[in-house]
């Protein structure tokens, strides 16, 4: 039966499904796949597993065998000429002086392409830096272009937090982040207190905005009045979203206002009461009963009536049809309108029609005119 394994195939990058075959593997065991750039070593991450009724008609990576001895030597013999690789595409990047900056160089496992990763504001002509590269390393060169948040992925560092980064450490795949995130978290628009190593907003923005989107309906906004327990109204200074907690400042008798303190968003009749489904003032909603249960005098529902009333009526009758007009008669009232009306002029958009020729006719859409004896 095909099943499919998850494979890593640098310790940051994404994990990748891949066909076993018939091979035994097993979470740990390092291998080489085929894949679109040549022969790689990989790590199973994922063990096996039956392939799903969507995948069935997809193509995946083909493990052709698990790595050896001499696999492990040369996978430690490429890092070293990956470094080598390296520092020379700097030095000729300098020569040809480009506006790149080299992040990664990498070879197959095979050793039949050698790939470098850049980053560059635009676009770059790097032609004449490709020549030098083959030319010096006789493989097939290949330069990518990649963004400021894969370059931090790939080297890696420290966060604001003071944590390794995420991308580098466990996030396998970026999702979008955009400012609205922040502020809807109410968190200081400071570029410095919200962008992260790559320059861009920081990624973990996205990991408790949809807890801020589902809390942000069960506390009033800032600014707005509330009434307290004790009966006295309140305005509201700021909100704790995440907590569901206000600080709030009381308005005095005098119309001053008092000392701000925190309270729970439920004593004033918001908070988990919302999510519940309660009122303004945080009790459930009363349904409006109908007095009697909806029932009339004589004990029958408002339904039974009507189709009590409907059956007393009988079927229903069609209505007459008015009497119409005879052809050429016209009322009375369009003959004085007719005496009245007066024929529009041309200055008041009145416009006489241009497809009218002498007799009164339309002119024909399309007129085919015989041809001239000079013209031939």
């Amino acid at each position: 039966m095909p099943g499919i394994v998850g494979i890593r195939f640098n310790d940051k990058g994404e994990t990748l499904r891949c066909d076993p075959q018939d091979l035994s593997l097993q979470v740990g065991d390092r291998v080489i796949v085929e894949t679109d750039i040549g022969h790689e070593m990989g790590v199973i991450v994922q063990s096996r597993r039956p392939r799903l009724e969507a995948e069935e008609a997809e193509d995946f990576f083909k493990v052709i065998r698990k790595a050896d001895a001499d696999d492990l030597a040369q996978y430690e013999a490429k890092q070293k000429e990956e470094e080598e690789a390296f520092n020379i595409c700097r030095e000729l990047i300098d020569q040809h002086e480009l506006e790149m900056f080299l992040v990664a160089a990498e070879y197959t496992h095979d050793k039949r392409k050698l790939i470098f990763y850049f980053t560059a504001d635009g676009r770059v002509d790097f032609r004449e830096l490709v020549r030098d590269l083959a030319a010096r390393f006789r493989v097939r060169i290949e330069l990518r272009q990649i963004g400021v948040r894969d370059d931090a992925k790939m080297n890696g560092g420290m966060g604001i937090c003071g944590r390794e980064l995420c991308c580098s450490s466990w996030m396998r795949k970026f999702t979008p982040v955009s400012i609205r995130m922040a502020k809807q978290q109410n968190i200081s628009m400071n570029p410095s207190k919200v962008s992260g190593n790559c320059g861009r907003l920081l990624c973990c923005l996205n990991y408790e905005n949809d807890a801020y989107k589902a809390n942000r309906r069960l506390v009033p906004k800032q600014g707005s009045m509330v009434e307290l327990p004790d009966g006295t109204e309140a305005k509201v200074m700021q909100c704790d979203i995440l907590n569901l907690r206000l600080t709030v400042m009381p308005k005095q008798a005098d119309g001053s206002w008092g000392t701000s303190y925190t309270i729970d968003a439920e004593d004033v009749g918001w908070g988990e009461l919302r999510r519940k489904g309660g009122g303004e003032d945080g009790r459930p909603k009363a349904k409006k009963d109908k007095p009697d249960g909806g029932r009339n005098e004589g004990g029958e529902d408002a339904k039974g009536a009507s189709r009590n009333k409907a059956q007393a009526r009988g079927p229903r009758q069609a209505k007459p049809r008015r009497a119409g007009r005879k052809k050429g008669e016209a009322k009375a009232e369009d003959k004085d309108k007719d005496k009245v009306r007066a024929r529009p002029s041309r200055q008041r958009g009145g416009r006489r029609s241009k497809n009218k020729n002498k007799k009164g006719g339309r002119k024909p859409r399309y007129i085919i005119k015989p041809h001239d004896k000079k013209n031939k």
